[in-house]
Parts: structure tokens; sequence; C-alpha cells
């Protein structure tokens, strides 16, 4: 799945960019192998009967919830990195 940017907006002297607008699934982990490993990936970590189930569970350290980002965690983020460049 690729994600869009949406058109350009004004930008808002008020606001702190750059700012979270909305969040569309989990990022893939790193060394994944492109698209294709990630689709592989979240077959393989949702299917508990999946050949590579165990071993990619454990590879990742954990569940994996591809619909479920932590948009928490993504918004801390990217408000650090906002406050970063108005510093």
């Amino acid at each position: 799945m690729m994600a869009l940017c949406p058109s350009p907006r004004p930008v808002d002297p008020n606001q702190a960019y750059p700012r979270l607008t909305e969040i569309v699934g989990t990022c893939p982990p790193e060394d994944i192998g492109g698209p294709p490993g990630f689709e592989m990936f979240k077959e393989a970590i949702t299917d508990p009967k999946h050949p590579e189930h165990k071993e990619l569970k454990k590879w990742f350290g954990g569940q994996f919830y591809p619909q479920k980002p932590n948009g928490k965690k993504l918004k801390t983020n990217v408000a650090k990195l906002a406050k970063r460049r108005r510093e």
C-alpha cells in the first residue's frame, strides 16, 4: 500500500512543522526486504499456521499489528522533530 500526500496546504505560522495529520497502518521493520518482503512478513506474522510465523515473530521480537500503529509514539516523535526545527 502506498500513501499519497494530499495537496499542499497553506502554511500556518502558528503551527509547528512537521506535524502528523494522519496515520495509515504500521511501518515495516528495518531490513524486511522492501515491499514484497513486507507483504510476506505481514502474511506470515499474522498467521500462526504460516511456516515462517515462529521464526519471524522471534526475529521481530514479538507481535506485530499491521493495522494498529502506535499513534501516541508517532505523534511524540514528530513533535520532537518539530521542536528541534524551531530551535
